[in-house]
């Protein structure tokens, strides 16, 4: 009804089918998302020209739901081409929000493809280009801005930090927009996993019980939005040993994932190796346990290579079934793999996930008697911790 009445060179026409798009998202309507993106980009292209900041605009647009569905190439390519537009108005002060938010996404898929400094880089200018502007840039989401920091600090297990960001995220967001807001879903997703991580079970149950509450009452049980909060509660099921209620969690997040991305999906890949962990500890078969890991291997290493940090989370899991299976030259093997990921990303900074793969290596080294080594990596993960709490 809205295109009868508004033709492509109305002057609100843009406006409305980036509101359409995010309206299809928001209810998992992808495809819809996509195409209607696509179109605002052709628009743009049309209306005024390939050079023009508004089209630059839809190309960050289109990156942003890129990375959400996997096509990472794409998103680069298409985050890349805004950034060379949005250069040239850098020094337009109307125009620097828009250069922020590109940035921004830029720095969303740097951390996705395990590029952390380049994250860090690209968040720092962003600081940069805001803290130097000579007016208050229109438009801009500052707690859009510290949600990425912090998504990207508990990446690299910077929890200090991280708690700081999201106590002050979470509360600003209360003030803003209230109690129940989907805003606060990410954040409380990200503070309940800091607990978690912690060894709070009782705070992090309790956070993970609102935010899931928040999400099924703004989107429903069977939404990516939700999905999040049900991995939150099966990843503390897992920890305290309820393993039938944390299959429960992670099949609710699987299914609205695989329906709407796909099987050949990085967060399907990521739910399918906490599902086979589950259901070893579960008692289900090893084959069939073995079979989920190597499906969801293949699908993180097909999407982003075999050597992402989130390939290596997933080697993390292979080895601990092989640790428990007492296959422990195979541990050995893909805990060797890992712990190179890591330190090629992120060299000899402290690090929550290397932290993890001392502790599993040591458990392979007590295992065969070796007590002397067990007790080296032991020693080395509490150093790391330490330092990280």
């Amino acid at each position: 009804m809205v295109s009868k009445e508004i033709g492509a060179w109305h002057k609100d026409h843009l406006d409305i089918l980036n509101h359409m798009a995010v309206l299809y998202e928001l209810t998992d309507k992808y495809a819809e998302a996509s195409a209607t993106l696509d179109k605002a980009g052709y628009v743009a292209a049309s209306k005024y020209s390939k050079t023009d900041y508004q089209y630059a605009v839809e190309l960050t647009n289109i990156s942003r739901l890129e990375i959400k569905l996997g096509l990472y190439e794409k998103a680069e390519e298409h985050i890349n081409a805004s950034l060379k537009i949005l250069d040239g108005f850098r020094k337009e002060d109307d125009k620097k929000v828009f250069l922020v938010h590109a940035i921004e996404v830029q720095a969303t898929l740097f951390g996705i493809k395990g590029m952390f400094d380049e994250a860090e880089d690209a968040l720092d200018r962003s600081a940069r280009i805001i803290s130097r502007s000579r007016t208050a840039l229109v438009g801009l989401d500052d707690l859009a801005t510290a949600r990425e920091l912090s998504s990207l600090f508990i990446q690299l297990g910077r929890y200090s930090i991280t708690e700081d960001i999201l106590t002050k995220l979470i509360v600003e967001s209360e003030k803003l927009y209230g109690t129940n807001s989907l805003r606060l879903i990410d954040p409380l997703v990200d503070q309940g996993r800091l607990y978690l991580a912690k060894g709070d079970y009782t705070q992090a149950e309790k956070i993970a019980q609102r935010v899931n509450k928040i999400a099924m009452d703004v989107y429903g049980e069977t939404s990516t939005k939700t999905a999040p909060t049900q991995k939150l509660l099966a990843d503390i099921d897992y920890t305290i040993g309820d393993y039938e209620n944390a299959e429960k969690m992670i099949l609710k997040a699987l299914a609205s994932q695989e329906k709407q991305f796909g099987r050949n999906h990085i967060e399907v890949a990521k739910s399918l190796s906490e599902l086979a962990l589950i259901k070893f500890y579960k008692g289900d078969k090893p084959a069939e346990v073995e079979k989920i890991l190597i499906e969801a291997r293949e699908i993180m290493g097909n999407k982003l290579g075999k050597d992402n940090p989130q390939y290596a989370e997933i080697l993390k899991n292979v080895a601990t079934v092989n640790i428990a299976q007492k296959k422990f030259p195979e541990a050995f093997s893909v805990l060797t793999q890992a712990e190179a990921i890591w330190r090629a990303k992120t060299g000899t900074k402290t690090n929550i996930n290397a932290a993890a793969i001392f502790t599993l290596t040591g458990d392979v080294y007590y295992q065969i008697k070796n007590y002397k080594q067990a007790e080296e990596f032991y020693t080395q993960c509490q150093r790391y911790l330490r330092k990280i709490f």
